[in-house]
């Protein structure tokens, strides 16, 4: 089906034009008590020969904590592990770590490596967009 007249689609339904887009403007929500998250993720599979076990990545995590400003540890640090590949979206423990994130639980994140917290796309992009608009106030990895 071919058109005869080329109508602009912002005549027909009276939408504003692309210069008058609304600002985003996104309550963040911030929880009374929030903690810092510990993640450990120790793959199933050989994906990358992951060479430090959940409790070596629990240790690093834990004295990159105490390495931290006084103010900062004023937040508990809460450690998670997953025992999961991070080639494929949908790991029960990071959906969890979000869900926290958007409850406002979270100050901040500790990994060993940015690698642990995701090797997909989709997962990359869901954290990284929670720590631009600032519902995260930090990831920090120990390179251990």
């Amino acid at each position: 089906m071919e058109w005869e007249a080329r109508v602009p689609l912002l005549g027909i339904y009276n939408l504003p034009s692309a210069s008058h887009t609304m600002p985003r403007t996104r309550k963040i929500l911030k929880a009374a008590k929030q903690c810092i998250l510990g993640y450990a993720r120790k793959s199933t599979d050989t994906e990358d020969k992951q060479v430090h076990s959940l409790d070596d990545q629990e240790k690093f995590i834990r004295d990159h904590y105490k390495s931290l400003s006084i103010e900062e540890q004023k937040h508990p640090l809460r450690i998670l592990r997953e025992s999961h590949s991070a080639y494929r979206a949908g790991r029960p423990i990071f959906g969890d770590m979000m869900r926290m994130i958007d409850r406002g639980e979270v100050y901040g994140v500790i990994a060993i490596h940015p690698n642990r917290i995701s090797r997909n796309h989709e997962d990359s992009g869901t954290f990284v967009q929670r720590l631009v608009d600032g519902h995260i106030s930090f990831l920090d990895a120990t390179h251990g």
